[in-house]
């Protein structure tokens, strides 16, 4: 019982992200602002991470699904809340790609490509399993010598 109630949580969560990522991505495709350093700055992404891949969308999505299944196939591998946040950023640019063809992307610092929440996610959860990747070899290391 208390772990269906944990995965609804992280399932609640999940949705709540993705939710947050389409609300922001529709409400800054209509606002947009330029503060300085920082822009709100509406763009159409057809690519991946820093543009590669420009007009492969429906090979993008194609591997975005492949992704999910080895998600949740490999699911024991990882925490929930990596999960939660891998799952949320798949499907949150899945969404843009299936449904308007490309990917809203409107958070611009300037130096750095545009990106949206569900970049953000993808990031922090890419992050997550590389820190706990690593800290697992370095225990297991430790443990042969």
């Amino acid at each position: 019982m208390k772990e269906i109630i944990r995965n609804g949580k992280y399932i609640v969560l999940g949705l709540f992200l993705v939710l947050i990522d389409q609300l922001t991505k529709y409400f800054f495709s209509i606002y947009q602002r330029d503060f300085g350093f920082f822009a709100i700055n509406y763009t159409q992404n057809t690519g991946v991470a820093f543009g590669f891949f420009q007009g492969a969308n429906s090979w993008i999505i194609v591997i975005s699904f492949i992704a999910i299944a080895l998600l949740y196939w490999y699911r024991k591998e990882f925490n929930d809340l990596t999960l939660t946040l891998l799952f949320s950023g798949i499907i949150g640019n899945l969404i843009d790609r299936i449904f308007r063809g490309f990917v809203v992307d409107f958070i611009d610092f300037k130096i750095w490509p545009i990106f949206n929440f569900a970049d953000i996610y993808l990031v922090l959860g890419v992050a997550i399993v590389m820190i706990i990747s690593y800290q697992n070899s370095s225990k297991s290391s430790k443990a042969s010598k």
